[in-house]
């Protein structure tokens, strides 16, 4: 209604142009507001981003996320489901007074069950009126939930990983832009899992490492790149201070004792200096009035671009292990002590039967002897001796059994057993007869009686092992074996052959090494005897 006349063409002209700025002006407004909104969420994004992407504790990590997004979606209640893997179902952890409860529900059942499965979002209005829904939920709780919404949450590879879901927005029904917001917050809370999977990874390989670190008998010590100590476990710091801790940072040289162990720290300092590995073995190490011997290995350490992050010191005290070998060699060989090493079964208490050589000799009048002179003098005379017999017993690759007074006894074939021992121990006899003549020689120029012996050996079964007690054991052969060895080493007093073998060793040597049929020989404890053969003195 034109107060005065009729609308003109000028009128509609002005209205167009009215028209025109009304809706640029109602376009920027609503430009400006989705602006507004967009910032808004930003905003929001951003704070949610925050006080979560502080937390790595997956227990806390829930709660903060559960919070936030009830109070950014404007929601009476969230939930955070995660998929268990293994089972398929959904597990979450919600509060329960002062306490976390876990509660689970299997895929496919209820709301968040569905979306699990299905992958898609539900945005349910009223929830009495969805057939998904179970009410019974809430009349045992005494919650009343009006409207749902429900996302499921995707990794990178677009699996599902858990459920997001919110109920009762506190005004209205949940909207698209909820939607999207709550999509929104989604993403940020899959990067905060990911980023809590991964810090619990690292830090259970760590603590795995470490574990394995405390337990190990071997000495490790990290050096850092400016040569400090970083890191010991406790073999470490047994082998090189003593001590029951370290102090991180300590300068490398201080914590090695320079002034001790030059060579070492030497040879960790070139490491250090040229990013080359240090290797040496049965290295002498002092600490304090204490000498270890330890292997030693100094490797670099670097990252993935190749840049150094220092050394790892490697140790393994040999102390002991020494020690042990030393005590072997005085009865074996080193090259059956360094096989009994490698298998410490042979260490322990208790036998085995097998085919040994055994060979027993003894002084002849020894005790008419050992009256005429001093004990000095015997025990003088007996040293010399028996340095003189056990060479070639070790140079056969026998093992020295024991000493009886003037008599000794060794094995071949035992703790390591070979095809040829009694051909070995036969041979370990002539040498012991062939060195005993030399010593006759030695002993005569010195203006010393000469001295004779006798040497018996037998093949056949016997029980090697330890005996004794886990406080004291000795290594030895028992069985009826031994005692017929020592039984030919006494018929060689009444024989002109000073080498006396039974039928089994000479059924090996009689190709090889001369033999004298002697027939059959009575021995005590042997019933219908034993037939016996002479191996010829090559002292004649």
């Amino acid at each position: 209604n034109k107060r005065e006349g009729a609308f003109t063409p000028a009128d509609e002209a002005l209205l167009a142009a009215f028209a025109a700025g009304a809706a640029v002006t109602v376009q920027n407004a609503l430009l400006n507001e989705e602006i507004r909104k967009r910032m808004q969420t930003s905003e929001i994004l951003l704070n949610v981003m925050r006080a979560v992407s502080s937390e790595l504790e997956i227990d806390q990590l829930l709660q903060k996320i559960v919070g936030k997004t009830s109070e950014v979606m404007n929601a009476d209640r969230c939930t955070l489901f995660l998929l268990d893997r293994q089972t398929g179902g959904l597990w979450s952890k919600v509060a329960q007074g002062d306490n976390l409860k876990e509660i689970r529900v299997p895929r496919g059942m209820g709301i968040a069950g569905h979306v699990a499965l299905s992958g898609e979002t539900v945005n349910i209005r009223d929830a009495y009126q969805d057939s998904r829904f179970n009410p019974e939920v809430d009349r045992r709780t005494g919650y009343h939930t009006r409207t749902i919404l429900c996302m499921p949450l995707r990794n990178e590879q677009r699996d599902v990983i858990g459920v997001m879901q919110v109920l009762n927005k506190n005004l209205g029904v949940f909207t698209e832009e909820d939607e999207q917001l709550l999509d929104a917050l989604g993403s940020q809370t899959v990067i905060a899992l990911e980023n809590s999977r991964l810090f619990e990874e690292v830090r259970y390989m760590k603590n795995y490492n470490e574990s394995i670190l405390r337990t190990m008998a071997t000495g490790v010590v990290t050096l850092d790149p400016d040569a400090k100590v970083a890191f010991s476990n406790g073999a470490g710091l047994k082998i090189f201070s003593g001590a029951d801790s370290y102090e991180p940072g300590q300068p490398f040289e201080e914590f090695f004792n320079r002034e001790l162990n030059p060579d070492l720290v030497a040879g960790i300092g070139g490491a250090l200096k040229t990013g080359e590995t240090f290797t040496s073995y049965e290295l002498q190490f002092h600490r304090g009035e204490d000498t270890l011997n330890i292997n030693i290995h100094v490797l670099p350490l670097v990252d993935s671009k190749e840049k150094s992050l220092g050394v790892v010191i490697i140790a393994d005290d040999i102390t002991q292990e020494q020690r042990l070998m030393s005590t072997l060699c005085r009865y074996v060989t080193r090259q059956i002590a360094e096989q009994i090493m490698k298998d410490r079964d042979k260490l322990k208490l208790g036998g085995n039967r097998s085919m040994v050589a055994v060979l027993f000799s003894d002084i002849r009048n020894f005790t008419a002897f050992s009256e005429r002179k001093t004990a000095e003098e015997v025990v003088t005379m007996l040293n010399e001796y028996f340095s003189r017999m056990i060479d070639p017993i070790f140079r056969y690759e026998g093992t020295l059994d024991k000493f009886i007074g003037d008599a000794l006894m060794a094995v071949f074939g035992a703790p390591v057993g070979r095809d040829d021992d009694a051909e070995r121990a036969v041979r370990a006899a002539i040498e012991m007869r062939r060195a005993l003549k030399k010593y006759n020689q030695d002993r005569q120029a010195r203006g010393l009686p000469p001295i004779d012996n006798g040497i018996g050996i037998t093949k056949g079964e016997a029980v090697s092992g330890n005996i004794g007690s886990e406080q004291r054991m000795d290594y030895t052969v028992i069985g009826d074996t031994v005692n017929i060895a020592s039984r030919l080493e006494g018929l060689t007093k009444d024989s002109e052959y000073k080498i006396l073998v039974n039928d089994e060793v000479y059924l090996e040597v009689k190709d090889k090494i001369p033999c004298v049929d002697l027939g059959l020989a009575h021995v005590k404890g042997k019933e219908g005897g034993v037939h016996i053969y002479g191996i010829p003195d090559p002292a004649d």
